[in-house]
């Protein structure tokens, strides 16, 4: 029946469970580095049984399994999106792509908006996917009910925390989240050390394919490059494309972490109107995976970039971004959010999971030994009450 409520009385439950469930949805969880989304599309994978293995399935059909295995209700073109997301590899996207993107699932030209059309590319569970979510975790872990039946886990707990080999960003209701990719053979480093007891190296965050140079920045200019004892005290990084100075004019070739070439390319030809351009036109000798602008100068042109004390070509182009570091939220085990002031402090959170997790292992792998023990022991004792005839007669 209707009753009539304070504004107050509705913000402390409605809205309170409507911005709860908001978060949720678009934050990861600092144990797995997925969202509900993703965890459901990586269940139902492992549930199909599509191992790197096996024959690939096309994402529209993964996509139908999906939503009826875990009671997904937010509609086929939203998991369509979900699936490609998680299996684009060019640079800027994932560093390990959980899924193999079989076909085109776009490029870094339009950061990965180019992707065919889900009714022509398949996937499956990538080569590194069973690796970092080994089946011996599925009968420990913790699994959400839906209408009564069981679906996707409250979360995995993979080998390594795969938010830092990824990363993640996303908006909620009062909160947003950032965090980069960082190579995975460092964070592996760090997760042995944590478990050794050494102390954790700090980390730089890292693209695969990236050609171009990271620097840790402080404070609220840019300052200078920190030297390896100070990155913990990073709050933002800078990453740098690559222009070189030739003698036919400047080739630029590599942008910065999450600039795409069609929007370079836009702001180049913008640029073409302005009387202190330092090109006349530009050529592309792209590729999927790599980005080539060759630019044609003036006599004068030329001169002026090579004169002595010109800027860098790397300002004069356009090819610095500033990342924040200081935005990195995400769920832990107890689906708490929190707020991680450095990608080794994920590290402790995981490694704590991880071994809670192993300890469960142990329990479980143990409970079944018994059971079987138990019943061989059964058939031993009637094998040998049958050849003595014990067995009593009925």
């Amino acid at each position: 029946s209707w009753k009539r409520r304070s504004i107050e009385e509705f913000v402390q439950t409605d809205l309170v469970a409507h911005s709860l469930a908001d978060l949720r949805r678009s934050v990861p969880s600092a144990i797995d580095g997925l969202k509900p989304s993703q965890r459901k599309v990586l269940h139902a994978c492992f549930a199909k049984g599509l191992l790197p293995s096996a024959a690939e399935v096309k994402v529209a059909q993964l996509a139908g399994f999906v939503i009826e295995q875990t009671a997904y209700h937010h509609g086929e073109a939203s998991m369509h999106q979900t699936i490609v997301n998680m299996a684009q590899d060019f640079v800027g996207a994932n560093n390990v792509p959980l899924l193999e993107p079989c076909g085109q699932f776009g490029t870094r030209a339009d950061g990965g908006r180019d992707a065919a059309s889900v009714r022509y590319i398949f996937t499956r569970l990538g080569p590194l996917s069973p690796l970092l979510f080994p089946a011996a975790d599925i009968p420990v872990l913790s699994y959400l009910e839906e209408d009564g039946e069981l679906v996707e886990p409250s979360h995995f707990v993979p080998v390594l925390p795969v938010l830092l080999l990824n990363g993640a960003s996303g908006i909620g209701t009062g909160w947003s989240t950032t965090f980069h990719g960082y190579n995975p053979l460092h964070v592996l480093d760090n997760v042995l050390a944590h478990a050794e007891g050494r102390a954790m190296r700090p980390m730089v965050p890292w693209a695969a394919g990236f050609t171009g140079e990271i620097e840790m920045r402080s404070g609220a200019g840019r300052g200078q490059p920190l030297v390896a004892d100070a990155v913990h005290s990073a709050n933002k990084f800078l990453s740098r494309g690559v222009a070189e100075l030739t003698s036919d004019g400047v080739v630029v070739s590599e942008l910065p972490i999450g600039t795409w070439t069609s929007g370079y390319k836009t702001w180049l030809q913008e640029r073409l109107s302005r009387e202190d351009v330092e090109w006349k036109s530009f050529a592309e000798r792209h590729t999927e995976r790599s980005v080539c602008f060759a630019f044609r100068h003036t006599p004068e042109q030329l001169r002026r970039l090579r004169a002595a004390g010109a800027p860098p070509l790397h300002e004069i182009f356009q090819l610095e971004s500033l990342h924040q570091l200081g935005n990195m939220h995400a769920f832990n085990a107890d689906n708490e959010l929190c707020h991680f002031g450095s990608p080794e402090e994920i590290i402790e959170l995981h490694a704590d999971a991880r071994l809670s997790l192993y300890a469960q292992r142990k329990a479980h792998t143990l409970d079944r030994l018994d059971a079987a023990l138990a019943a061989l022991e059964a058939k031993a004792r009637f094998v040998s009450m049958a050849l003595s005839g014990e067995l009593p007669l009925f």
